[in-house]
């Protein structure tokens, strides 16, 4: 390759496009400038600073474009060109792509992306994360030192708990500033250690999360649920939410909430799948419900036999003749949200607090005292069977798991002390 006095003059002496039609480089001379060149072209009038060096582990050389001619100087050139070829030589090879650490956000929106999780999961992830984590969302997330999680944890804890003393607090009867701070850096420890292993830059790192081992908050397991001896009084205040009249079909939230609460006290479902039951996933004439694996928490399909009183409920509710896909309907074409202001009424009227995963636990109470097996159980409440090697063998008929329904639901009955109906065999529990 040619090389030249890198001077004004010779520089603009240089023809393009070069006349053997094809790209030629000039190399400077002497010591001075050392990798740095002119590209010419073969086709154009176009003149570049180029610079190339070898990487020293490998000895594959590694050419750089500075910019044209015409628009850098050889001073400005080689001010450019200094400082990339210094990384070159100290083994940066600048055609690599250049690391950039992801943001807590990315490294959020990453990990949401994992097929396994849930709808529900991926959505208070989000808004966990958004609530608490919201001035770290785009700050890289190897930034975020261990003294900055244990800051954060105790002021998650602190904040929640003064919201709760003075009523700001909305939802669920289990919020606690232990629970919230507990979750929300449990989040971004998973958040952290999935970018962990994406990231090799971030093998030596400190996990964030390191400070709090032994100052996370013990949080006792939840018990509470309908005692026996509540359940008369229990019932009694969600019935008083159902219209006077079989023939008052107004539509408003009094009858929404007596069918979802009688509801979610007979089956015992988990809250998503109360409230975004869709009429598609009923069927009256077989009194069968059916939901697909992707609504359910397990990711498992759930079909299940009615018993008579839930079958009644829901034949009662579609005579309502109310358009749209969902049961329990908070507008056009979209679930009610939740049963929180439903179960609120119901302390008002009877002092009984309780969360709609505490009624998911009555249920499963009242049923494991009645005569049905521990699967039958299992699958009237979509429990997963997959740890279970036995269950894999047991397979249960449909006549079966009604019968089984139909003996928890006649122990609510009388529990409630609701009388049979009139003509309707009642199973022993």
């Amino acid at each position: 390759m040619p090389t030249m006095e890198m001077t004004k003059a010779k520089i603009a002496k240089l023809p393009a496009p070069d006349p053997s039609g094809k790209q030629v480089m000039y190399w400077a001379e002497g010591s001075d400038h050392p990798g740095l060149g002119i590209l010419v072209s073969g086709t154009t009038s176009a003149k570049s600073w180029i610079i190339q060096a070898k990487l020293p582990r490998t000895g594959v050389a590694r050419r750089v474009t500075l910019g044209p001619v015409a628009v850098l100087s050889l001073k400005e050139a080689w001010e450019q060109a200094r400082p990339v070829l210094a990384e070159i030589h100290s083994g940066v090879d600048p055609k690599a792509k250049r690391h950039r650490p992801a943001t807590v956000r990315e490294a959020l929106e990453q990990y949401l992306k994992n097929p396994k999780l849930a709808p529900k999961t991926k959505a208070d992830y989000r808004s966990r994360a958004e609530r608490h984590l919201s001035d770290w969302l785009d700050l890289p997330i190897a930034e975020i030192t261990p003294n900055m999680a244990e800051a954060r944890f105790y002021a998650i804890t602190d904040e929640v708990e003064a919201r709760r003393a003075a009523g700001l607090t909305c939802g669920g009867v289990n919020i606690s500033g232990a629970a919230t701070a507990n979750t929300a850096l449990s989040i971004f420890r998973s958040l952290w250690r999935d970018q962990k292993k994406r990231d090799p830059k971030m093998a030596t790192l400190l996990e964030p999360t390191a400070l709090l081992s032994g100052k996370w908050h013990e949080l006792e397991r939840r018990e509470r649920y309908v005692e026996p001896e509540q359940m008369p009084a229990f019932y009694a205040a969600i019935h008083a939410m159902r219209p006077d009249s079989e023939n008052d079909r107004r539509p408003g939230k009094n009858r929404l909430w007596y069918d979802l609460l009688t509801l979610a006290l007979y089956t015992g479902w988990r809250e998503q799948e109360l409230c975004g039951l869709r009429w598609s996933e009923v069927s009256l004439t077989e009194k069968m419900v059916r939901i697909a694996a992707e609504r359910m928490k397990n990711r498992q399909a759930f079909e299940l036999p009615l018993s008579r009183q839930i079958a009644d409920l829901l034949i009662a509710r579609r005579a309502l003749g109310r358009d749209g896909d969902y049961v329990f309907g908070g507008g056009p074409n979209r679930p009610y949200q939740s049963m929180h202001v439903a179960l609120n009424k119901v302390t008002e009227a009877t002092g009984i607090r309780v969360s709609p995963h505490d009624m998911r636990r009555t249920f499963i109470s009242i049923a494991e005292n009645c005569t049905i097996t521990p699967f039958e159980l299992k699958r009237l409440v979509a429990h997963t069977t997959k740890g279970d090697v036995t269950s894999g063998y047991v397979q249960k008929t449909r006549d079966q798991l009604r019968r089984a329904a139909q003996i928890v639901a006649d122990r609510i009955d009388e529990l409630c002390g609701i009388a049979p109906v009139e003509g309707a065999e009642r199973i022993a529990s």
